[in-house]
């Protein structure tokens, strides 16, 4: 594999082998002598490390190939139809919001991509539209340039923060979209737990009432069987008589439930 790649490189740097004598040395070659022993450590670095030194430095032949990421502009899109490419989204946005207005798309996978918008505050535009087209069932929603994205009604779309969010979860699907799906319904069902529990809580506010009214009825019946104790003076016992009378009552409200 490494006689491959390099075989790959030379010939693209202009390098043919067929020129070369059996003992002339390619260490001495021109085209190779500025990319022996300096490799770059990631490929939109911008520097090199040099093997001989130990040391890193800008990359004299370097092309700025990704403008640098901004979290702040980027928009994660998953589950559009398939066939759709990343040029193609490209098109479709820059029709809505401009041709300068994403400079970056990346493509995850074929059912995901990033699209890093020129401005933040488009990011919050396209996600209020896309929503806005998904809720009209009109002939302008159909004729809008988004609808092509748009189009099947499985397209989601969302921050960073969740891209961030589906890549660190221990879920593993083999397609992003399929991650994505469900990472975010284990999301929402988490919620509509919470809801659920919620509401439960709210279902048993009547009893909760009917406890704290037999603890003031009873409280009441004391201070009036007994002319010697204070009207605010009430025993633990009767407390406990209470709370035990309203758990009887919680028993019986379950059972009917």
């Amino acid at each position: 594999m490494t006689g491959c790649v390099f075989a790959q490189l030379c010939a693209h740097i202009g390098v043919k082998f067929e020129d070369f004598t059996p003992k002339e040395n390619l260490e001495m070659n021109k085209k190779m002598k500025k990319y022996i022993n300096l490799l770059p450590p990631s490929f939109n670095s911008g520097t090199v490390l040099d093997l001989r030194t130990g040391m890193e430095r800008a990359d004299a032949c370097y092309k700025l190939r990704y403008p640098a990421a901004v979290h702040d502009n980027i928009v994660l899109i998953w589950g559009f139809q398939s066939g759709l490419s990343a040029k193609d989204m490209k098109g479709c946005i820059c029709k809505v919001f401009g041709p300068a207005s994403v400079t970056t798309v990346f493509s995850i996978d074929s059912t995901a991509v990033l699209i890093q918008f020129s401005k933040q505050e488009s990011v919050n535009d396209f996600m209020d539209l896309k929503a806005t087209l998904e809720k009209q069932d009109s002939a302008i929603s159909l004729l809008h340039p988004l609808s092509t994205i748009l189009e099947g009604g499985q397209t989601r779309a969302a921050n960073y923060d969740t891209y961030r969010d589906i890549c660190s979860s221990s879920v593993t699907k083999y397609f992003f979209a399929d991650q994505a799906n469900a990472v975010c319904s284990a999301s929402d069902t988490e919620l509509r737990g919470e809801n659920v529990d919620a509401g439960d809580a709210l279902g048993t506010n009547s009893v909760l009432d009917e406890t704290a009214h037999t603890l003031v009825k009873h409280a009441e019946g004391t201070k009036h069987c007994s002319k010697k104790q204070d009207a605010t003076d009430i025993s633990c016992q009767d407390i406990l008589d209470a709370l035990q009378d309203g758990k009887t009552l919680f028993g019986k409200q379950t059972r009917r439930t």
